[in-house]
């Protein structure tokens, strides 16, 4: 989707952050547009209501409905805003999903269950946002 909304030249806040965005038409909108400056000021608190960091400790929980309304209206919130914080949240399903698939009674050598806890405890330390 466009910054840049179907009512006219005004850009539409909720998509400025997305990558098919046209920056530059959009920063020169927002140059010039008090109103549309206002607007994306509103999409930044509302972000900052949310940050990526919180979102992703929260989306096991949320994947699970186990957050309460109030919570889960602000992670919807936030995904309608963060392209990324989405294309993450599609990368976690289709990882449990994957999961899911694998039998319960699959055996890991302790070697391999060693390296992938690892690697979940490097990659959880290495959030940032």
């Amino acid at each position: 989707m466009s910054a840049l909304d179907g009512r006219g030249p005004h850009v539409d806040p909720e998509h400025y952050y997305d990558e098919a965005t046209d920056k530059a038409a959009a920063d020169a909108h927002l140059a010039t547009c008090k109103s549309c400056r206002e607007r994306l000021e509103e999409v930044h608190v509302r972000l900052r209501d949310m940050p990526c960091s919180e979102l992703v400790e929260l989306v096991t929980e949320y994947l699970d409905e186990a957050v309460d309304a109030r919570l889960r209206a602000r992670i919807d919130d936030h995904l309608r805003l963060c392209e990324g914080c989405r294309s993450y949240l599609d990368e976690m399903r289709a990882t449990l999903e994957t999961l899911g698939r694998i039998p319960r009674d699959t055996h890991l050598p302790d070697h391999v269950r060693a390296a992938l806890l690892a690697v979940f405890r490097e990659s959880r330390g290495g959030i940032t946002g």
